[in-house]
């Protein structure tokens, strides 16, 4: 029985994929969740594939926002999100960022803010890393993308 046993754990043990880390495929969907004169709230979808029979989890992402080339915040997700083995999965992205970081207009008029947006496109690009871990192993994984938003375009 002890020997039936240890065969099946070992039979279970190496037919499970486990070595293999999680792609970053692409971000998609990017989109403006809120706009108000104090902040713009961006989202996007982060696309992994996970060629495991293991899931992994989110540990955490340190990824800076450009918009229209300047740096103008970080994504600094630290919520824990278990993700399914073996298939494709994706993780939710969200930024707040300062609208005066966005446009030049320091002087705080809420209609010149707005007049810079709706006379511009906006690119929203975001560079970094995703730590997910997998079976106790973390494993960095550095995303990249952008996108033009023009749904503020007239």
């Amino acid at each position: 029985m002890k020997k039936l046993l240890f065969l099946f754990l070992i039979i279970t043990i190496t037919s499970c994929t486990l070595t293999q880390e999680p792609e970053f495929i692409k971000l998609d969907n990017y989109k403006i969740i809120t706009f108000n004169k104090n902040e713009v709230k961006l989202g996007t979808s982060a696309y992994f594939i996970n060629p495991n029979d293991v899931g992994v989890e989110l540990v955490s992402t340190d990824i800076d926002v450009f918009v229209n080339e300047l740096n103008v915040s970080k994504v600094n997700q630290v919520n824990s999100i278990n993700l399914t083995s073996g298939n494709e999965f994706t993780i939710p992205l969200s930024v707040n960022i300062p609208t005066n970081k966005i446009v030049k207009d320091k002087g705080g008029i809420f209609n010149g803010v707005l007049t810079t947006l709706f006379n511009k496109n906006i690119k929203v690009e975001y560079k970094g890393i995703v730590t997910l871990k997998k079976a106790g192993i973390k494993f960095d994984i550095d995303i990249e993308g952008e996108e033009i938003l023009t749904e503020f375009k007239k």
